[in-house]
């Protein structure tokens, strides 16, 4: 037994110690509560978390008793754990991998099942910590516009019913993107947001036989035994507790044209049916961990064919040298490698030579996503409409979100910045240079917007170095791109989901407000100032 327990709560103590100590968790936290304070509005607005219209047309919404508050935060909660809890815990494996722990753990009695499971395990604390703590968000909002006796039960019971799966679900998930090529990768962290999107959003609602505007498209709601994050699960509990007769039932930050009637409610009550479907999709979340397991190359290089692509290199290089195609020379372990002239070099290094070379390296780094960005660019200043545009934003996670903290995670940190002509702000060079791209690859969509009027150009160009200025400064604060992809795809659905206040180019909303684009470049130039400040703290 204790060979199966040590080995795991060292895993689950070591990772919970690295994330709680690093600044993304408290940015992410930060970004939690500001959420949950935007998603429980104050009652006396016409604003509510969760509404039904009933058939004469009146709009009606709960009063803030403790059971209400608790499940508007389990809504919140659960889509913000399952999206933006992957981009905080997925990385773990590969981390291993590139530092040279794996070959390590490789020469170990340790078995693929309990270095996965110790890495599920450890996940799910972490997530587990961020949901409790969330809780304090709610406990503040029902302090402030409580009405009622404050009951544990019915304000913690649902919450923690609904979200556990989803943390599960989200765990297991990122073990299995982490040990499959192909997503483990920058890649993988955009084709996280529509695998969330596809897969635990809309397939639920589906099977649940919800239809868009949120009413049922048969006679009943299904039971939806398959909702690892509790989305649609929320609309089953709040269906059960709301009069006959409602036309649709709305969840999140909703704004109506008319007063809202706030009336007594019930919450969402713990049942035996609730009880076994979010035990079942509890269990669902064995699936993912088992299938990479069956994935998992175990750090062994042989699995995942690079010695056999290996030796076809040497191979085609011995055949090239036997040809007398170029003079053979040999490296330190007897390989032959190409003979290859040095021609003199005169370097003049500047700050504006380091920082078009930074930018000439994430334009080469970015590998074949270049080529689908280029185009994308190109026909969101072409295009009508806003799908051109969101394509071009979100084909740019990949390529900026680790530019502020590559050579930290490849461990060049020391070897780049001993270099002359290197900036002695590592942020302000790498602001300046993934703005450099970021605006030249956003030239069409900035041109097209001066078109419309020069005010929504101008805010493009802002929400363009926003993009640049947030990238950088989450990666530099957090040490990694995870942060800023998580925080950025949910604030670039919510722009293409015509929210004004999330819309930072003025090119994705119906209607763009202008003013909000200057407002993020703020937030931007904020966090790059934030990274400015802290390395000159560590330097002191």
């Amino acid at each position: 037994m204790n060979a199966v327990v040590l080995p795991l709560t060292a895993q689950i103590g070591a990772e919970l110690k690295m994330r709680l100590r690093s600044l993304a968790t408290p940015i992410a936290l930060v970004a939690f509560f500001a959420a949950a304070f935007f998603w429980i509005p104050d009652p006396h607005g016409n604003a509510a978390s969760i509404t039904w219209d009933l058939a004469d047309g009146r709009v009606q919404a709960p009063l803030y008793s403790a059971a209400y508050v608790g499940f508007a935060l389990a809504i919140l909660s659960g889509i913000f754990l399952s999206m933006g809890g992957f981009y905080l815990v997925a990385g773990s494996v590969k981390r291993d991998r590139e530092r040279g722990l794996g070959a390590i753990l490789a020469a170990t009695p340790l078995s693929k099942t309990a270095y996965l499971g110790g890495k599920f395990a450890a996940h799910f604390a972490y997530l587990l910590v961020l949901d409790l703590l969330a809780l304090a968000a709610g406990l503040l909002t029902f302090v402030r516009y409580g009405v009622g006796s404050f009951s544990a039960v019915e304000f913690v019971g649902p919450y923690l019913l609904l979200t556990v799966p989803a943390i599960a679900a989200v765990s297991s998930l990122a073990v299995l993107f982490d040990v499959t090529p192909g997503l483990r990768g920058r890649g993988g962290l955009v084709i996280w947001f529509f695998v969330f999107l596809f897969g635990l959003v809309k397939l639920p609602i589906d099977m649940a036989g919800l239809g868009d505007d949120g009413a049922p498209t048969k006679s009943t709601m299904s039971r939806p035994w398959f909702d690892p994050s509790g989305i649609v699960t929320d609309q089953w509990m709040i269906r059960k507790t709301i009069p006959g007769g409602v036309k649709g039932v709305s969840t999140g930050h909703i704004t109506r044209d008319k007063g809202i009637e706030r009336v007594p409610w019930n919450g969402g009550r713990i049942t035996g049916d609730l009880v076994a479907m979010r035990a079942f999709n509890l269990a669902l979340a064995g699936i993912p961990l088992a299938l990479a397991v069956l994935i998992f190359d175990r750090f062994d290089p042989a699995r995942g064919g690079r010695r056999a692509r290996k030796q076809g290199r040497l191979a085609r290089l011995v055949e090239k040298l036997k040809d007398g195609r170029f003079a053979e020379v040999a490296d330190a372990d007897g390989f032959p490698v190409r003979a290859v002239a040095l021609s003199p070099v005169a370097p003049h290094p500047t700050a504006k030579g380091a920082i078009y070379a930074e930018a000439r390296l994430i334009w080469e780094s970015a590998t074949w996503i270049k080529w689908p960005l280029a185009i994308a660019a190109l026909l969101a200043g072409l295009l009508p409409g806003n799908f051109a545009q969101g394509l071009f934003l979100v084909l740019l996670v990949p390529v900026i979100s680790e530019v502020a903290a590559r050579e930290k995670l490849a461990g060049t940190r020391a070897l780049v910045f001993s270099q002359p002509g290197v900036p002695s702000s590592p942020a302000l060079w790498k602001a300046a240079a993934v703005s450099v791209v970021v605006l030249m690859l956003g030239a069409p969509l900035a041109v097209k917007c001066f078109l419309v009027s020069p005010i929504r150009g101008l805010a493009c160009l802002a929400g363009l170095c926003a993009v640049a200025g947030v990238s950088v400064g989450l990666g530099s604060l957090s040490s990694g791109g995870k942060l800023f992809s998580g925080l950025y795809l949910a604030v670039w659905y919510m722009g293409l989901s015509n929210l004004e206040a999330a819309d930072f180019t003025s090119a994705l909303s119906a209607h763009p407000v202008p003013m909000y684009s200057f407002l993020y470049m703020g937030l931007g130039a904020a966090l790059v100032g934030g990274a400015v400040v802290r390395e000159r703290l560590a330097n002191a």
